[in-house]
């Protein structure tokens, strides 16, 4: 199991790593996994990719959008607070 702190440090740097996006604008509790996007709150992305990283083991992946049962799961989870340093 990973805590939420560590999902965040895997979803900053993926974000960094893979799509030279720095920091992140959003997460999500969808139970047995958190969402996130990257970027800044303050900022709007079109084409956004939204990734989920598992509480189980921390993989990675990323959500498909559009999609209507990914656009469910996403309404469907809860907003979390970013912790300050993201």
């Amino acid at each position: 199991m990973i805590d939420f702190v560590e999902a965040c440090g895997l979803a900053k740097k993926y974000y960094e790593d893979k799509l030279a996006i720095t920091g992140l604008a959003k997460a999500l509790d969808g139970g047995d996994r958190w969402f996130f996007s990257g970027g800044s709150p303050d900022e709007v992305r079109v084409g956004n990719v939204v990734i989920a990283i598992s509480k189980a083991d921390g993989a990675i992946e990323t959500v498909t959008l559009p999609s209507k049962e990914n656009f469910a799961l996403l309404k469907s989870a809860n907003p979390i607070d970013l912790p300050v340093e993201y």
